[in-house]
């Protein structure tokens, strides 16, 4: 996404290591009804749209989703959990 006074605009460096991601890379971050995720959301998405594919996330409510948010070793609102897939050895 793109603003005329580039305040949600990605930096290039940012794009480039976007599409240079190794591995598929998965972000989750935790939100409860109490917090508002859309800017996180619109930021997320131009991540993912930049990314070549290999970058995905996903919210979690800790209070409506209890299991997922302990899996993932969410224990706070506003959690951001960095998962990169491993590489299997040869």
């Amino acid at each position: 996404m793109s603003t005329q006074d580039r305040s949600h605009t990605l930096a290039p460096e940012t794009i480039q290591a976007l599409s240079k991601l190794a591995q598929p890379t998965l972000l989750l971050r935790s939100f409860t009804n109490q917090t508002n995720p859309q800017t996180a959301r619109t930021l997320l998405e131009d991540y993912r749209v930049n990314s070549a594919g290999k970058f995905t996330y996903k919210f979690i409510d800790p209070n409506s989703d209890p299991v997922s948010a302990r899996n993932a070793n969410v224990t706070v609102d506003g959690t951001v959990v960095l998962e990169m897939a491993s590489i299997p050895k040869s």
